[in-house]
């Protein structure tokens, strides 16, 4: 009988505790911002119009596309010793 009555006040005890434990309000940080220096390196880079080639036939009608693909080629050749 004892235990029956303990399990009667229970329910009271622990709303009586949770009205006392106070309220936890968020608060908005002090701290100053830094930039992660993970990304200082990052450029943004503006979108002035130029298209991004797709295709092979694309890239030969460009002089300076052509040039990068040849220098890009003699490296190769030249780092794989052939």
């Amino acid at each position: 009988m004892h235990i029956a009555s303990l399990e009667e006040e229970r329910p009271s005890q622990i709303e009586d505790v949770m009205e006392e434990v106070p309220q936890l309000q968020h608060r908005k940080s002090m701290r100053i911002w830094k930039p992660n220096p993970k990304y200082a390196n990052v450029t943004l880079i503006e979108d002035n119009g130029v298209k991004e080639l797709s295709t092979y036939e694309e890239a030969t009608q460009f002089k300076e596309w052509v040039e990068a693909m040849v220098e890009e080629h003699l490296k190769a050749l030249k780092q794989n010793e052939t």
